[in-house]
């Protein structure tokens, strides 16, 4: 176990794909009540000074807003270049040493999606008031245009790629969605039953969809889309704090229950299979490195805690 100081509350954790490297969403003390800033850092592992994402600060409960705890972060497969939706606008960020990427200037966007190979981003946005867009960037995008085309009213959540890269996956209105990327067609639907929608993921090998609700967590079984099952809140709203697939497709990590826990279930059962507590918190965050060797929790407390998930 090693742990980490992230200099702010750890609100977003990422491994990059050499699973050696964390990108850290953090937040600091603001001026007054609710006014804290964001920010973005990457960390080695093994320990070493953070670098900083040149990104101008951004109070946080603005950027939550507009997000809806949504996906505003995606790495590049190659972890040379993360995303980040920031401001209502689009930046891309060399991970090795912070520097902003030209290329996305006047993409709007709140919710972001990279393929599997890298070759495009999505991007979509969704303001109060007006027109919501989906645009897509071929990278790297100094050397493209962005395409755009309209998004309907009812949509919430644009999700991620599905692994074969020709599929994504949105959440529109009350249903998740399974989409063409080219031509937007419907190819599956469902329900979703909660009002509330948040951090919606796709496991690594792209069979489960979770998505946080209101007092449930809710699991889809993408290649057969129908009802999905759920983990029940032990107590209250709020109960969901963050979630994690871990790679084996086989366990699932979620910090709920305790504000210092991290359970672990299996994904056939979703019964519970172990919990772990670290004795630092509130936990908000977790995540698995790409190989599934290392799992990482970050706290309200600015600590990253980083485990051997085999020991």
């Amino acid at each position: 176990m090693n742990i980490l100081q992230a200099g702010g509350g750890v609100v977003i954790l990422r491994f990059l794909p050499d699973g050696r490297r964390l990108l850290a969403g953090v937040s600091s003390p603001g001026p007054g009540p609710e006014q804290d800033t964001a920010g973005f850092v990457v960390l080695p592992v093994a320990g070493g000074g953070p670098v900083r994402l040149d990104l101008p600060p951004l109070p946080l409960r603005a950027w939550w807003c507009a997000a809806e705890n949504g996906n505003a972060v995606a790495v590049q497969p190659d972890g040379d270049r993360c995303w980040v939706a920031w401001n209502d606008g689009l930046h891309a960020c060399r991970t090795a040493d912070g520097r902003r990427l030209t290329g996305t200037a006047g993409v709007s966007a709140h919710h972001l999606a990279s393929s599997p190979d890298g070759k495009r981003v999505l991007a979509a946005n969704r303001p109060h008031n007006g027109q919501r867009w989906l645009t897509t960037l071929a990278t790297p995008p100094a050397k493209s245009k962005p395409v755009k085309r309209p998004l309907p009213d009812t949509y919430r959540h644009l999700i991620g790629f599905l692994p074969d890269g020709e599929r994504v996956v949105v959440l529109d209105g009350d249903r998740v969605r399974v989409r063409t990327v080219e031509s937007d067609d419907d190819l599956a639907s469902a329900k979703f039953p909660s009002r509330l929608a948040y951090y919606p993921t796709i496991s690594p090998d792209g069979r489960h969809l979770g998505i946080a609700g209101y007092s449930s967590f809710y699991l889809y079984d993408l290649p057969d889309l129908g009802k999905p099952r759920r983990i029940k809140a032990s107590k209250n709203f709020g109960d969901f704090r963050a979630f994690a697939f871990h790679p084996d497709g086989r366990t699932l990590a979620v910090i709920h229950g305790g504000p210092t826990l991290v359970k672990l279930y299996d994904l056939e059962t979703l019964k519970p299979t172990d919990k772990l507590s670290w004795k630092l918190g509130p936990l908000r965050t977790v995540a698995y490195s790409p190989d599934g060797g290392l799992g990482a929790a970050g706290s309200n407390d600015g600590r990253i805690v980083v485990w051997d998930v085999d020991s």
